[in-house]
């Protein structure tokens, strides 16, 4: 069931080539499961598997998560980032777990 393209990438049932998708994401040849290649996607993966991705308070720090790091060394602007992710996280019900992100964030990094 799976041809050779002249060394090229296998092609299997549905013509899936495991090669990532316009999304990024790759699609699995044995499964129709698609398998994160990026890591916010895998952060988002790793939530859900991990029971937290009915929070969604921890995208809202994922989303900030960059700019915190960029910013540690300037004190006053990353105040201000601080200040940006309080105000987007007050949309959202507590309780905020940072311990919760910090263990995604971690299996993330596998």
């Amino acid at each position: 069931e799976k041809a050779h393209n002249n060394g090229h990438a296998e092609t299997g049932k549905g013509g899936r080539t495991g090669k990532p998708s316009s999304s990024g994401e790759r699609s699995s040849n044995d499964k129709n499961v698609a398998v994160p290649t990026t890591f916010p996607e895998m952060f988002r993966f790793n939530a859900m598997v991990m029971g937290h991705g009915q929070h969604a308070w921890m995208s809202e720090v994922l989303l900030s998560f960059g700019t915190l790091v960029c910013n540690v060394a300037n004190t006053s602007r990353l105040h201000e980032e601080c200040d940006v992710l309080a105000l987007r996280m007050s949309k959202h019900r507590g309780p905020f777990r940072l311990g919760d992100f910090k263990s995604v964030l971690l299996a993330s990094l596998r």
